[in-house]
């Protein structure tokens, strides 16, 4: 097809065809395609010279110009795309295939096409929109597990929190750690079944709330914690909470963060002593008194918790700890920010505080009851559920060998999009980090696999060895 504007006017498969045949005469030892490498310079000029290319950009180049040159449609129509609208996916992906071919014919097509499921799912108002595009070679992702540790801390439950050990792959964000978080959790003796997505990650190194869809590659050093919060249309507030005590440095800090971050969640009608009463439930479950003549250790740290735990109700008489209400900047809601007022004590009374939107609260404990329990406090101490070690070896042995299979599956794993790779969602009119799925559907004759060595972003670029 010399009239494609899209080809490379028949010279391409034409010198393509001269290589092949000099290969398969039987004539020749050693063959030297300088006219065929000609050719590929003069219509990419990437190619050209003597510098090292790629070979995957190399074949993608060729069997795209071997298809153009090849293609025996000789007038292309447009083809508008479709979705699948509710349809029953064999008809959408049969009717995309053959729009496909109404453009696309060559035995290129025959041998090396396939085609795609794609999935997108609008995390507000659901809308799916399914797709089937054509595809040439797949690029894989090459599959490397990284352990992360995470410590759930569940609601209305005063049971001590425990830690976890997750494997992940390290393109993995947040979202693929709690799906595979929960999925770990049901395969528990007994299982703990945590409803879908009322999980918040917190990280205790940035004192921040991680989105779900950012990566988990910046936050491997952290401390996370996994708070369960009730489900989001309960009308409930949910309200984060940090422990502090008064530092005993120099000035200029005031206080000193301790313990664990952990969130409460309230009728909106909730009056302050009900607050203090919740609080105290929240931090109950972690204080116990470290026995003088036995050393805390992993190994009696259980028997420890068990024995010498506080189990006592709140007492407003004999108050142990003070909430204060503070806004985002972390200065005091009612005083001025030049009073530097670091958050006016919450009254122990039957009104209803509100909560101004960004605000939080903080725990600040009694000097004298700090020190009877600093050990429990300080100590951040959570229960192991899992043999770390053991999990860090057999992450070693799986990274020695990496399998097709393994790349196939991260290939077709859910994501969310990140926010430079939006997705218009139709309904919503807006731009939405749609979840992503990919699926195989249509396998051609020969399957082209490249495998991604490299992994690029705006701040760093990966190279896997």
């Amino acid at each position: 097809n010399k009239k494609n504007p899209l080809g490379m006017k028949g010279n391409l498969v034409e010198e393509f065809g001269n290589v092949l045949k000099h290969v398969w005469s039987g004539q020749y030892r050693v063959i030297s395609p300088k006219s065929f490498k000609n050719t590929i310079g003069k219509w990419a000029p990437q190619f050209s010279g003597y510098n090292q290319h790629d070979s995957q950009e190399l074949l993608a180049f060729l069997l795209d110009g071997l298809h153009e040159d090849l293609n025996r449609i000789t007038k292309k129509l447009y083809v508008e795309s479709k979705e699948s609208k509710n349809h029953d996916d064999y008809v959408v992906a049969k009717e995309a295939w053959s729009a496909h071919l109404q453009r696309n014919h060559s035995i290129v097509v025959d041998l090396f096409h396939g085609q795609i499921k794609s999935t997108l799912v609008c995390p507000d108002c659901k809308k799916v929109s399914i797709t089937f595009d054509p595809f040439m070679y797949l690029s894989l992702p090459i599959f490397q597990e990284q352990h992360m540790e995470v410590t759930l801390i569940r609601k209305n439950d005063q049971s001590r929190p425990n830690k976890y050990g997750v494997l992940l792959p390290k393109t993995a964000t947040f979202q693929d750690l709690r799906e595979r978080l929960e999925l770990q959790l049901e395969e528990l003796v007994p299982p703990i079944i945590v409803k879908p997505n009322v999980l918040v990650f917190y990280s205790f190194d940035r004192s921040k709330v991680i989105h779900s869809s950012q990566s988990i590659r910046s936050y491997l050093d952290d401390k996370i914690f996994a708070f369960e919060l009730p489900d989001p249309e309960s009308g409930n507030l949910t309200i984060r909470v940090l422990q502090r005590r008064r530092s005993t440095k120099p000035l200029p800090r005031k206080f000193d963060s301790v313990g664990l971050p952990f969130f409460l969640s309230f009728p909106p009608e909730t009056t302050a002593k009900e607050l203090y009463e919740l609080a105290w439930g929240c931090v109950r479950r972690l204080l116990f008194i470290k026995p003088n003549h036995s050393p805390l250790n992993d190994s009696n740290e259980e028997d420890i918790w068990k024995t010498h735990r506080v189990n006592y109700p709140y007492d407003a008489e004999n108050p142990v700890f003070k909430l204060c209400l503070l806004n985002s900047n972390g200065s005091c809601i009612k005083c001025p920010p030049s009073s530097r007022c670091y958050g006016c004590t919450l009254e122990y009374s039957d009104q209803s505080p509100s909560f101004p939107k960004d605000s939080y609260l903080t725990l600040e404990w009694d000097a004298d009851f700090f020190n009877t329990y600093s050990d429990s406090v300080e100590l951040l101490t959570v229960r192991l559920t899992v043999n770390l070690q053991s999990q860090r070896k057999m992450l070693k042995e799986k990274q020695t060998s990496i399998g097709l299979d393994d790349c196939l599956k991260l290939f077709t794993m859910n994501e969310t999009l990140s926010a430079n790779d939006m997705w218009y969602c139709p309904a919503c009119k807006q731009h939405k980090q749609a979840n992503k799925k990919l699926d195989l559907w249509k396998l051609p004759e020969i399957l082209v696999v490249h495998l991604k060595r490299f992994h690029h972003s705006r701040s760093y670029r990966d190279k896997i060895n």
